[in-house]
């Protein structure tokens, strides 16, 4: 049997994330918000891949357009 991990991510609670207005998009902050976000999703998905999962990523973080796809690991 195939081991799956579903991990849904959000931006409060993300490291320097400290107002809410760095939580929405075009606010001050925002960009950091994002990156370090995509960051931390990153990290997550790649130790879950070393361990042998298979990922599945849910933004789930008002709109779902939060993370910077491009920088994703594939699978």
């Amino acid at each position: 049997m195939e081991k799956k991990i579903y991990i849904s991510c959000d931006m409060e609670g993300c490291a320097g994330v400290t107002s809410w207005e760095q939580t929405h998009y075009g606010h001050k902050g925002y960009d950091l918000a994002l990156k370090e976000m995509t960051r931390e999703t990153v990290a997550a998905v790649k130790a879950c891949q070393q361990a042998g999962y298979q990922v599945t990523v849910k933004d789930g973080h008002e709109d779902g357009i939060n993370l910077d796809p491009a920088l994703l690991p594939a699978g």
